[in-house]
């Protein structure tokens, strides 16, 4: 009787974390799907919402690499990258994005 429990007519607010999760899958759903535009929409409001997860700009990068513009995925690879600098596995995807863009000087 004490515990607060939602119900469809009346549901508890959603924890901002789930908010943000929400985002995240719906951008990979929808880059999955081809919906770039959707993808795109969900993704900023993740940003929006939380704009120093790494992870975010990964998948921001990952649906720019889906559309076909390399150049562009490379940079938020790299913006990524920046978020966290000693982080191997973001200095590996950098390097990776950024070959995929023909960027080997930089």
């Amino acid at each position: 009787m004490g515990t607060k429990t939602g119900h469809l007519m009346n549901p508890l607010p959603e924890s901002p974390t789930t908010v943000l999760w929400l985002y995240y899958l719906l951008a990979q759903h929808y880059d999955r799907l081809g919906s770039i535009q959707q993808a795109h929409m969900y993704i900023d409001r993740a940003i929006q919402h939380t704009p120093t997860l790494i992870e975010l700009f990964m998948v921001k990068a990952k649906i720019f690499k889906h559309a076909g513009d390399a150049r562009e995925a490379a940079r938020l690879m790299e913006q990524a990258q920046a978020l966290d600098t000693a982080d191997r596995y973001i200095n590996s995807k950098c390097a990776k994005y950024m070959l995929r863009a023909n960027m080997i000087k930089e």
